[in-house]
């Protein structure tokens, strides 16, 4: 039985952390399943998506994991527009330097 991600969860910052890290469950590279991990926790201490509503979280969440697994940062303007393009902005900030040092480690191993 697979993982679902609720429609609309209570605490959209846990939700969004726990995408990223049930996407790193099902990668078969261990070094890369514990990045993503350690990823997440980095993200929490920096509240990196406090205030976000579920679909920026969500969304934004999905953008980290693909920027650290491709090594390409994706434009975040490609999603759909964001809900609170302030927020996101803000969290991006948070995210970005974060998923780029996460990759860099990565590509050293």
């Amino acid at each position: 039985m697979g993982y679902t991600v609720p429609d609309h969860p209570p605490d959209t910052q846990a939700a969004a952390l726990d995408v990223i890290v049930r996407w790193a469950e099902h990668l078969p590279q261990p070094n890369i399943h514990a990045a993503l991990r350690e990823l997440a926790m980095d993200l929490d201490a920096e509240a990196a998506f406090a205030g976000l509503g579920w679909e920026d979280a969500q969304s934004l969440a999905k953008w980290v994991v693909m920027t650290v697994l491709t090594g390409t940062e994706i434009p975040a303007t490609v999603d759909p527009p964001w809900t609170d393009p302030a927020a996101v902005a803000h969290s991006l900030d948070i995210c970005r330097p974060l998923a780029r040092h996460v990759r860099t480690s990565i590509a050293g191993r």
